[in-house]
């Protein structure tokens, strides 16, 4: 393992050790992110603590993303948490989302953009995770990506800001309407 390797991977720990204390304490802090890796940390503590609804708007659905959500996915929905997820350019085969989705019903609500809206939507859309109108990661607009390294993704989240939580969960209602079952 490289030095800088070791660094990444402390570093990662201690945002992690962040990530967990922000949302334990439900702090009204803006914490930021550059990395999937952080990415994939963020939306694992925001699910962990939803209530009772969690809405997802992503651009793409990488499956080993999703496959590091999927214990906190499926503890959710046990916990009788509402998740829907919009994946612009639908679900790809492998994801772990459909066999959550048949495991737990109308709990899970998965859709695609319709076609004729998916470069639109790639165009203006942010990619946001959004919990019970108080937690929220909110990707800064970028392109479609290719997630076979490590890309950046700029966002930022927070685990207690209601107003920015609740237009995000009513900007999710409003784009519901440009889709489809995925």
């Amino acid at each position: 393992m490289t030095e800088q390797l070791r660094d990444f991977e402390l570093a990662t720990r201690e945002y992690e050790d962040i990530v967990s204390a922000c949302a334990e304490l439900a702090l009204p802090i803006e914490l930021s992110n550059r990395h999937i890796k952080h990415a994939s940390i963020l939306c694992n503590a925001i699910i962990k603590h939803a209530d009772k609804r969690v809405d997802i708007m992503t651009g793409q659905c990488p499956s080993e993303f999703f496959a590091g959500l999927q214990q906190e996915f499926a503890d959710a929905l046990d916990r009788d948490v509402h998740i829907r997820v919009i994946v612009i350019d639908g679900l790809p085969e492998d994801s772990p989302l459909h066999g959550l989705k048949r495991k737990h019903g109308d709990k899970l609500t998965v859709l695609k953009a319709r076609e004729e809206q998916r470069d639109a939507m790639w165009e203006k859309l942010p990619h946001f995770t959004v919990t019970d109108n108080r937690m929220y990661r909110l990707e800064a607009k970028h392109p479609r990506k290719d997630f076979t390294g490590d890309p950046e993704i700029h966002a930022r989240a927070s685990f207690n800001q209601p107003s920015t939580a609740k237009r995000l969960h009513q900007a999710f209602d409003q784009i519901r309407n440009a889709t489809v079952a995925a």
